[in-house]
């Protein structure tokens, strides 16, 4: 049995209202299927849907396929699936605790919200009242997070990666800027131009100034700072150890001076995740403590302990602020944190809790804060492995460039540093024969650009004794040359890792890298 275009076309807007989702400008799939069989498709503008109704004189006979239907959304996000009844079995409770006992025995971990069962008293099904033993599974798929490994080579991996504001293709560096802006006078129009897939602010930051408040009035963090590119938010868990002579640690969350103007801040959990809802970043970081080191062991599995009820607490309150009205980002991701400073046993202890939390992308925190990089390697030896090779894997506040080729080696595609902007903005500039100090003397007289071949704006227009000029006369336009010069240079090192993966010749393409950076150029 089919249902007729125009019933389809009555679900397919209920179910637009009720998930308020924009599909001419979020091309949003949206799936109605039905227990016995799916039928044929249609499409109708930028959603897909399949339809189809099912039917059996016998109850146990729609379920086999049910369980077929909820498989399928194993592989995608589920925002939310119902079940609508006819009234005659709307009202058989004996009926209605036979499905929902199937439902209880079928592994749903991935599906976004509970299973809703429930007979909708406005018959908007009145085209199939003649069909018995009939009920309609109504399950809505938003596209906000499709992770799709598309090569492996070794531990390496490479994904494409869909999110509402736009695809992420893995390896990749996110362009850190604090305060919506990168620092070094780099607009969002400069991002575009060097290559930049994913930009980073912060939380705590944005917090304090402008105020996330402000932010959402002005209609979220995209529009504000002109980006419509995927953004990730920290939480605001670094400032958490990087102010840690302002801060004070407690169950219910932190409690912070400004570093501003001394003013007292309470940040926890349910204030991480509403300020970045306020902000409406592609990705949320859930909040969580990034522990000094070194830390003795008692300290840290009591701050890795805190961290997990902490993650806890972030799920249930996004889960909470993205069904709401006025939510900037309904779709919003969330990313748990593995913590456990250089205890590999605790770090690996702590991923395979937080693997369970069904997350939609997992980072390994707590590194590159003083420990040596044998032991962040060893540590990310022992921890990835543990987590979900199915979603994106990240790596904090890492690194320098020989970091990144490491990291990528070991499984990681999410990185973010403030090197080549810091740097950049002190005249230290990447190549790919080592770094150099354009503040020395020998560059005064030379007229090649910063790298031969290099496509970024610096280089095609200027040359080392200019930059070197602008530096030493402490001209900005020094400043933002060095770092559009360095942050080309990682976004375009990430364009050549996944192409190395790609083609399945990382390992080949590492080591060459590795070698070029201790070498001098001619």
């Amino acid at each position: 049995y089919k249902v007729g275009e125009e019933t389809i076309d009555k679900i397919i807007n209920e179910m637009i209202r009720d998930s308020k989702l924009n599909l001419a400008s979020l091309g949003k799939s949206v799936g109605v299927i039905a227990a016995q069989s799916i039928s044929e498709s249609m499409t109708q503008a930028s959603l897909r849907a399949h339809h189809a109704v099912g039917q059996k004189s016998a109850v146990t006979g729609g379920f086999d396929r049910l369980k077929e239907i909820i498989s399928m959304t194993k592989s995608m996000k589920t925002q939310s699936m119902t079940i609508k009844f006819k009234d005659e079995y709307a009202t058989n409770t004996k009926y209605i605790k036979q499905i929902e006992s199937l439902l209880s025995q079928i592994n749903i971990d991935q599906l976004r919200t509970t299973i809703k069962i429930y007979y909708d008293p406005n018959k908007e099904f009145e085209t199939i009242d003649n069909i018995k033993n009939t009920f309609i599974i109504i399950i809505k798929i938003t596209g906000e997070c499709m992770y799709q490994i598309v090569a492996t080579d070794g531990r390496a991996k490479s994904a494409h990666m869909e999110t509402v504001h736009g695809v992420i293709e893995t390896p990749v560096f996110m362009n850190v800027g604090t305060i919506a802006a990168i620092k070094g006078a780099v607009a969002t129009t400069d991002l575009k131009e060097i290559g930049t897939q994913v930009e980073l602010s912060n939380t705590y930051h944005l917090h304090v100034r402008p105020g996330d408040q402000i932010v959402k009035q002005l209609g979220g963090l995209h529009k504000f700072m002109n980006w419509d590119r995927p953004i990730l938010t920290d939480s605001g868990g670094f400032q958490v150890f990087s102010l840690k002579g302002l801060r004070k640690i407690k169950e219910e969350g932190v409690y912070f001076q400004s570093h501003i103007d001394g003013h007292k801040i309470f940040m926890g959990p349910e204030e991480s995740m509403q300020i970045q809802s306020n902000l409406g970043s592609t990705i949320a970081m859930a909040f969580d403590e990034c522990a000094p080191y070194p830390a003795t062991r008692e300290y840290m599995i009591n701050s890795v302990n805190r961290t997990t009820r902490w993650l806890e607490r972030c799920k249930k309150k996004m889960q909470e602020l993205n069904d709401a009205e006025g939510t900037v980002n309904p779709h919003q991701l969330l990313f748990g944190i593995n913590q456990g400073g250089t205890y590999a046993d605790i770090r690996v202890n702590h991923a395979r809790t937080i693997r369970d939390m069904d997350l939609d992308g997992y980072a390994i925190g707590g590194l590159a804060v003083g420990e040596t990089h044998e032991e962040m390697y060893r540590i990310l030896d022992e921890v990835v492995p543990e987590l979900p090779q199915n979603k994106p894997t990240y790596l904090m506040g890492v690194g320098t460039p020989a970091n990144i080729l490491e990291g990528v080696d070991r499984g990681i595609d999410f990185f973010d540093c403030v090197y080549p902007s810091r740097n950049g903005r002190h005249g230290h500039v990447y190549t790919n024969h080592g770094k150099l100090n354009l503040f020395n003397a020998k560059f005064e007289l030379d007229d090649r650009p910063i790298e031969e071949g290099c496509q970024c704006p610096a280089c095609r227009n200027y040359t080392r004794a200019y930059i070197r000029h602008l530096l030493k006369a402490k001209e900005m336009l020094g400043m933002r040359l060095c770092v559009l010069h360095n942050l080309y240079f990682y976004n375009h090192l990430m364009e050549e890792i996944r192409l190395a993966i790609r083609e399945h010749r990382y390992s080949e393409f590492k080591k060459s890298k590795l070698e070029g950076f201790l070498s001098k150029e001619d």
